[in-house]
Order: C-alpha cells, then sequence, then structure tokens
C-alpha cells in the first residue's frame, strides 16, 4: 500500500463515477474549505470582447490532426513542502543564478506511481473521503502557475522554441475546450489568456476552488493507492506532472497533464526501448539546488504551499514566485503512461469516450486501466491501449471534434493577438463562450521568462 500522501492528490474530476449511491455517510472535510469564487472575478463585464461559436465546417483538413512531432520536455512531482518545490529527473544543469545544496534530498524520485501488478480479485476499496487539490500549480504558485513548467523544461536542458510556440496549455484547457464544441450543456468554465512575444498564446487553467471534499460515492482514489505504490523516498510527492511539445492541426503546442500511474520499471524499459530505440535519457543525479526562497502571498494572507488567488488575481505585478528544484528520478517514457478510472459495474458499458477519448488523445496517453466495482468492490481491471484496433471506431468519432478544436484555438490566437494590449479571459456561461477584458494587467509569468517567447 503507497504511503500516498492523499489529501493533497490532485483531482481528477469524474475519476470514478458510475451512478454508485451507497449507504455511506458523507465524509466529513478535512479542512476548511473556502467558498467558490465568482467566475466573473476581475472581468469588465460591462462589455463583451467576442463571442466564439462552435464552427460548423472546417475548412483546410489538409491541416492534420494527428498529433506529430511529439516530445518529451519535462516532467515533476509536487513536494508536500512548505516552500513550493518540485521534484524533476535528470542530471545537473549548472547556472550560475542558483547554489547547489543538500537540504530537501528528503524529498526524492520525481516519477509517476508505478502499477503494483494486477491485484488478486475480488477485493473491496472503501469509497474517498479526501479533500483534493484540484489544480496543484494554481494552488502552490497561484501568481505564476506555468513557472513550474519553465523550471522543469530548463532542469532537463530540453531545446524548446518558444517564440514559435503557438499555445502553452494544460491538458485541462483543451479539454474544456472539447466538451464545449461537443454541444449538449458543458458546465460553465473560464480559461485566462495571455500573449507571449508575437505569437504564443499562454491558456491560464482558473478554477472556482483549488480543493474539494470527495462525495463519498466514488472510489478512483483509494483504487489508485491499492493499485499503484511510489517510487522509494517518493513518499511527500503530492502528484506527477509531464510536459510534451507535439504538432496538431498546423499549431505547435506545450501541454501540461498529470498522471496517474506508470509500468513498472521492467516494461518500462521495454516501452522505452520500443519507442525511442536507443535515444539515451538524462542520467540520476543527487545534487539539488533552489532559487531563492519567496513567500508568495495572497491578498487573502495565504502563502504559496496554501490556497490561494488565481494569477490573473493577484495583488502586485512586482512579486516574483521561486520554485525550489529538487533533482531526482528517472524519465518515464512517452509508452508507459496510465490514465486509471473506475466505473460500476451497471454503466462499465456506457463509457462516455467523446469526453475519455479526447482526454487521452491530447496527452498521447498510451494506457487505460480501467476498474470495474459493484459498491466498492472490484471484480476486474479491464486494459485498454490507445493504439489498439478496437479505438480506432473511437478515434474516428473524434475526428470532427478534433479539427473543430484546431479551428478555436485558431481563433483563440486571432483575438488575442488583435486585442494583444489587453488580458483577456474565456467564459464559457450556459453553453456560450464570450471573451472579457481582465480589470487587472498583472503578467503570469516573471518579466525575464516571458522574454523568451520574443525573438532574438
Amino acid at each position: 500500500m503507497s504511503s500516498y500522501n492523499r489529501p493533497y492528490r490532485g483531482s481528477n474530476r469524474g475519476r470514478g463515477r458510475g451512478g454508485y449511491r451507497s449507504d455511506y455517510p458523507r465524509p466529513t472535510p478535512q479542512a476548511d474549505l473556502p467558498p467558490d469564487r465568482d467566475i466573473t472575478e476581475g472581468l469588465i463585464v460591462s462589455q463583451i470582447v467576442e463571442t466564439l461559436e462552435i464552427p460548423t465546417e472546417v475548412g483546410a483538413k489538409s491541416k492534420p490532426t494527428e498529433i506529430q512531432n511529439l516530445e518529451y520536455v519535462g516532467s515533476y512531482n509536487w513536494s508536500d513542502a512548505a516552500h513550493p518545490t518540485i521534484i524533476v529527473p535528470g542530471k545537473q544543469h549548472s547556472c550560475p543564478s542558483r547554489k547547489a545544496h543538500m537540504s530537501d534530498l528528503r524529498y526524492r524520485v520525481g516519477s509517476p506511481p508505478e502499477w503494483k501488478g494486477d491485484p488478486r480479485v475480488p477485493f473491496k476499496l472503501t469509497p474517498d473521503a479526501q479533500v483534493q487539490i484540484i489544480d496543484q500549480n494554481g494552488y502552490r504558485v497561484p501568481s505564476a502557475p506555468f513557472l513550474p513548467l519553465m523550471q522543469a523544461a530548463d532542469a532537463m536542458g530540453t531545446d524548446v522554441d518558444w517564440p514559435a510556440v503557438d499555445f502553452v496549455t494544460d491538458r485541462n484547457g483543451l479539454r474544456k475546450l472539447m466538451r464545449w464544441i461537443g454541444g449538449g450543456e458543458p458546465k460553465d468554465f473560464r480559461i485566462d489568456l495571455e500573449l507571449a512575444g508575437e505569437q504564443t498564446v499562454l491558456l491560464n487553467r482558473w478554477e472556482r476552488r483549488y480543493r474539494e471534499a470527495s462525495s463519498g460515492y466514488t472510489f478512483g482514489l483509494n483504487f489508485e493507492e491499492a493499485t499503484t505504490t511510489l517510487p522509494q523516498g517518493c513518499e511527500k510527492s503530492t502528484g506527477h506532472h509531464r510536459i510534451v511539445q507535439y504538432d496538431f492541426f498546423d499549431l505547435k503546442l506545450v501541454v501540461r497533464f498529470e498522471v496517474d500511474a506508470c509500468l513498472p520499471p521492467a516494461r518500462a524499459r521495454a516501452a522505452e526501448a520500443k519507442s525511442s530505440g536507443n535515444k539515451q535519457q538524462p542520467t540520476l543525479d543527487d545534487l539539488a539546488d533552489a532559487l531563492s526562497g519567496l513567500n508568495v502571498a495572497s491578498p487573502s494572507g495565504e502563502t504559496s504551499g496554501q490556497p490561494g488567488l488565481s494569477p490573473t488575481a493577484r495583488g502586485s505585478e512586482s512579486v516574483t514566485p521561486s520554485v525550489r528544484i529538487v533533482r531526482a528520478g528517472v524519465v518515464v517514457p512517452q509508452d508507459a503512461i496510465i490514465e486509471l478510472t473506475t466505473r460500476s459495474h451497471n454503466y462499465v458499458d456506457q463509457l462516455d469516450w467523446g469526453n475519455l477519448y479526447p482526454q487521452l488523445y491530447l496527452s498521447k496517453t498510451a494506457h487505460l486501466y480501467l476498474g470495474v466495482h459493484n459498491r466498492g468492490t472490484f471484480s476486474e481491471i479491464r486494459k485498454k491501449d490507445i493504439g489498439a484496433p478496437d479505438l480506432v471506431p473511437q478515434r474516428r468519432g473524434a475526428e470532427a471534434g478534433l479539427r473543430k478544436l484546431g479551428r478555436v484555438l485558431e481563433m483563440i490566437q486571432e483575438i488575442v493577438i488583435q486585442h494583444r494590449d489587453k488580458r483577456l479571459s474565456l467564459v464559457c456561461a450556459s453553453g456560450r463562450l464570450q471573451v472579457y477584458e481582465r480589470a487587472g494587467k498583472g503578467r503570469c509569468l516573471p518579466a525575464d521568462v516571458m522574454g523568451r517567447f520574443v525573438s532574438s
């Protein structure tokens, strides 16, 4: 059984749903949770900048929806440390502005949880009863949630042509846009936009709340804890994030996403050999370096490592956050990544592939492991590979939506460039997607980091 610090586990909403309602009591929240924020917080709502419509026909079918030229950029684990700390795999790279020290090596391997191997069935789990962090990056570094992404890329020494990137985004933002494109009644959402350089659009995740209590009707987090184990020394880890870059619809995207699990080392090495041949991965290094310590305070009085405001609601542009980097761990090959989910046996044959397939596809997650249960008693684990022949119908079914997503991203980029002097936000309310201006002029990254997106 993993000793994962579950109350701080990143949330994957919908994980473990299946219509189950039991006699279990609802869990008592383990922390005082703040009220939800208003989705129009900090926006100039008196004037709509633009209204986006779902594309009915998308021309230029020569633009590929196949993900091409996928490359690993970096990865990191969040650590449950007082100062925002990420654990990054790879070797040490010299940097004159940083100093090496050994003080945080108790926070070790920057790798995702490993699949233990198929458990003996049946086995029974209790419902989830945790307070979960919905967005760890926004929660721990509210003034610069993309800063860990940039620092993880630096730590790995990845060569990214930042001025040529069209979008830097969490997979979560792409999935929200896909759900809106799919029609029906998508949940309201907001994505804050910012132009970096001449063409790069930063899609900043925005949530009404950073933490939420489990409903008491799901089993996904406990399923993950029961079937995975964290590498030795990773007990303080609170979630693994991976960053990739790829071409989609003639756009260059850098995408960050959370990883539930990975194949154990022997199988991961086999997957690595299959996917990358003899390409050498970075070596291990037991040194650590840190940026200067600085608490990132929000107007609520909470500091970084505690819930705070979103980057666009922060009080001052002069506050420069820092994220401590601890170096240790291994790079997990792309073909070893696993998405975990659970379903009641009553609904397992009614999977919402319209939502689930894009989640796998937009991060090129190789494997889906589905735990099937009856009121918490798990009877089987079904495994799907994203490239398997039996998922070809799902890929074909997603084609129209992916093509519309490409066109919507083009539209967003055009709007942000046209209004380059403004801070904009996308707001989806009751199915209508509109663009508003934000009142504040705060940046979502420090000025020196934003400068990387400017061509020299």
